[in-house]
């Protein structure tokens, strides 16, 4: 039995003048050899193109993953400034209405709590226009949970 290493293989293969050997020398010095040089590895024609598809959905994805992850950071950010800008707690609540009292206009009311005017505005227009029983029960509302802070406290 005689056994060849991989250069003794070629040697042989490359000495050799049958057609299988001529064509087998013709693909590795015109083809793989190039390509080995080109990109340090052989892949045939189909999976280079199966790569190249699966590089460029990698691609898309990865940019349609930014652009939602931008498009979200954006909505949380608008979300965040009107939170901040415009809801309005039960404390920010009993601040406007004690600044409204004391005849601050909407303006000074919107510096001194950094709310939105028109959401002051609103909530104001809210207040105006509750009947005496709606502002009881608001003002009996905040009442208890005074009570309730300052006995947590």
């Amino acid at each position: 039995m005689l056994c060849v290493n991989e250069p003794g293989l070629y040697r042989l293969v490359f000495r050799a003048r049958k057609e299988k050997a001529e064509l087998f020398k013709t693909w590795v010095f015109e083809k793989a050899i190039p390509q080995i040089r080109k990109t340090r590895s052989y892949l045939s024609e189909k999976m280079r193109e199966k790569i190249e598809g699966l590089e460029k959905s990698l691609m898309i994805a990865q940019s349609s993953q930014n652009t939602y992850k931008s498009l979200w950071e954006q909505e949380r950010r608008t979300i965040k400034r009107y939170e901040n800008r415009n809801f309005l707690t039960l404390n920010d609540k009993k601040e406007i209405i004690s600044l409204y009292i004391n005849k601050y206009p909407v303006s000074a009311i919107q510096r001194i709590t950094k709310k939105g005017k028109t959401r002051i505005k609103n909530f104001i227009n809210e207040v105006l226009a509750m009947d005496d029983a709606a502002m009881e029960a608001m003002f009996d509302e905040w009442k208890k949970t005074s009570s309730r802070d300052k006995e947590a406290v």
